[in-house]
């Protein structure tokens, strides 16, 4: 008995060519936006890793932040520095930070400190920010975070504030004199000093891949609430509020970034005296 083979009609390929690349077009825009998600969460977790260890290593310094204020019985005096780009710290609150500097110290503190012998329990911190210029910079700015290896008593016993307020010793380091309402006076950078390369400063590289960040603090408030407008603040603060602008990976390198693509970090610590 012969069979008749039936063979698809034009017609029915072509149906079943459409309902297959309908099927294909769902399932290309489920993976894409799955990967979408999966890339978003991705530069997220690594921007926020990015900031807990940025807060993690200023909340260390910031929990023995040394600061003598004028009314305390000890021959010393001190303070800390904040300047933001292009104006002090009061005035130009929108601006990203330059340096953020204060005295630290050692968990056993300064009664266990021998003059004279080279161990240094005091020691000034720097943290400078190197802001990344232009659209093309976007989301590319280093911090980075600078130490004393010397004795610093010297830079705190004895200092002067003025009648208004600031700092008026000086003191000679690596040759340069170099005065009390400077960073360099708690901490001069590797690449600042004599005959040393710019690139010096990346072996104390502490995050990269940022577009500002900002410092705000109780310290920068006068009694009749208007703002301090130095960078050198002799008063103790009692919290410094810390914010961080990422930028997803993606953006970096691109054109300018706004708002809504940006992602900011927040963090206060407490300050305790």
């Amino acid at each position: 008995m012969n069979t008749i083979k039936r063979n698809f009609t034009l017609i029915e390929i072509l149906v079943a060519v459409a309902i297959l690349v309908i099927m294909m077009g769902f399932l290309l825009q489920f993976t894409g936006g799955a990967q979408r998600v999966w890339a978003a969460n991705t530069a997220r977790t690594e921007m926020s890793a990015q900031a807990d260890a940025i807060f993690s290593l200023i909340k260390e310094d910031l929990e023995h932040i040394y600061i003598v204020e004028e009314d305390e019985d000890l021959d010393a005096q001190s303070g800390w520095y904040c300047r933001h780009e292009s104006a002090y710290f009061g005035s130009s609150s929108s601006g990203s930070l330059q340096d953020l500097c204060f005295f630290t110290q050692a968990t056993d503190g300064i009664e266990n400190y021998t003059p004279g012998s080279g161990r240094s329990l005091i020691y000034g911190v720097r943290y400078h920010f190197a802001q990344a210029t232009g659209d093309m910079g976007e989301g590319k700015g280093k911090l980075y975070r600078f130490e004393t290896d010397e004795a610093t008593w010297d830079r705190i016993s004895d200092l002067e504030l003025d009648s208004n307020g600031m700092p008026t010793k000086s003191i000679s380091i690596n040759g340069a004199s170099v005065n009390a309402q400077s960073p360099e006076w708690y901490c001069v950078k590797p690449s600042d000093k004599s005959g040393a390369a710019a690139d010096a400063d990346e072996e104390y590289l502490v995050a990269d891949n940022i577009k500002s960040i900002q410092i705000f603090s109780d310290a920068a408030v006068k009694e009749d609430n208007t703002a301090y407008d130095k960078a050198f603040i002799p008063f103790a603060p009692k919290y410094i509020r810390v914010n961080v602008f990422s930028v997803p990976v993606n953006l970096r390198n691109g054109a300018a970034t706004t708002e809504d693509t940006d992602r900011t970090f927040s963090r206060v610590f407490l300050v305790k005296k």
